[in-house]
């Protein structure tokens, strides 16, 4: 966000009431806030006007970021598992579920089952939510 971007778009004082013909020139922002990035939420950030006769107004902006791109989740590999002789099912064990997000927070992936489980013969599908 940059100060051009903070100009209001509409102007109004009390001049006309006082009888005043001087036509307004605009606001002037006195404290133009440095252009950067601001981080997901919502960041305020005040303001001060000044018209051509110095009378001040203070306000304040309210910037808000929305995350509205989904993290990005990697599962690992599985291979086929085999139940061992006499055994209703195999223990299969995987490795870790890795998550990026662009927030850049660390983001926890649930999972549907846990490395280690048993799973008795055929196919099974074990899904990651982050």
């Amino acid at each position: 966000v940059s100060g051009e971007q903070l100009i209001p778009s509409s102007v109004s004082d009390n001049s006309e009431l006082a009888g005043s013909k001087e036509v307004w020139r605009g606001a002037v922002l006195t404290n133009p806030p440095e252009t950067r990035d601001y981080g997901i939420g919502e960041t305020s950030i005040p303001l001060v006007y000044e018209d051509d006769y110095g009378n001040k107004k203070s306000v304040v902006a309210k910037v808000t970021v929305l995350d509205l791109i989904a993290p990005r989740v990697t599962c690992p590999t599985v291979n086929t598992a085999f139940t061992p002789l006499d055994e209703p099912a195999a223990r299969v064990a995987w490795g870790n579920v890795f998550v990026v997000d662009n927030s850049g927070e660390t983001i926890d992936a649930e999972t549907s089952a846990s490395s280690g489980d048993m799973f008795y013969p055929g196919n099974h599908v074990v899904l990651a939510n982050a």
